[in-house]
């Protein structure tokens, strides 16, 4: 699971992931309840290109942007494995979810923004008892199509402890912490940085909690830990 406040970059964090398991040869399957699909194809498009992702939606890269894009789309087009991208309209249950991983067999599930997603038991979202049921559901959907499932969530403002983000900030359930194998914390160092995020293993079954400085860089649509070539 990954924990974030609001507009933090839980999705981008996701989605670089999920690309970056792609870029190894398996199957994603990225599914947004915070994206529609135009926005995540948009975004997936950038990334893989190293873009800006507001001049590709404006209509003003430059003339080597444009290229870079023009060649990230053929060789992601000659791909032999495939990316999947799915929003809200293919569903908003764990059981249309499930269908989805039946029909296109992937290797790993990305699930972004849970706490927008419809309990079926109660008919509700966004309750400690919907999003109760939701993680127990996707605990035993993981075990009966042994697949990874990478979720991310939110959590409150008002529950983090100096800013530092923690299993306990989750917000409306403690299912989260008690179905997770490992919980993924993301926050900005500081609230005026905007290019650089910090990542932190804020609970696990089976490591030690640690923590990773990453590159921020919206500019050209890069998310990735700081290396000593990467300056301030």
């Amino acid at each position: 699971t990954i924990i974030a406040p609001p507009k933090t970059g839980k999705s981008t964090l996701s989605l670089q992931i999920a690309l970056n398991i792609h870029s190894l040869g398996y199957v994603p399957y990225f599914r947004s309840f915070e994206m529609s699909n135009a926005e995540q194809t948009s975004r997936y498009d950038a990334m893989r290109a190293g873009v800006s992702h507001q001049r590709l939606m404006t209509g003003t890269l430059s003339s080597e942007e444009e290229e870079k894009l023009s060649r990230a789309l053929r060789q992601t087009s000659k791909m032999e494995h495939k990316f999947w991208l799915g929003d809200s309209a293919a569903g908003n249950t764990v059981s249309a979810l499930e269908a989805k991983i039946q029909h296109h067999q992937p290797d790993i599930v990305f699930v972004d923004g849970v706490y927008l997603m419809v309990d079926e038991q109660t008919g509700e979202h966004n309750t400690p008892q919907a999003l109760t049921n939701i993680t127990r559901s996707f605990k035993r959907l993981a075990q009966r199509r042994d697949i990874c499932l990478v979720i991310s969530t939110q959590v409150l403002n008002w529950k983090l402890k100096k800013g530092n983000v923690t299993a306990d900030a989750i917000g409306y359930s403690s299912s989260f912490y008690q179905d997770s194998d490992v919980i993924l914390g993301l926050q900005r160092p500081a609230e005026d940085m905007d290019d650089v995020r910090l990542l932190k293993v804020v609970a696990s079954r089976n490591c030690p909690n640690t923590e990773t400085q990453m590159l921020w860089d919206w500019e050209g649509s890069t998310f990735k830990e700081w290396s000593a070539e990467d300056e301030y």
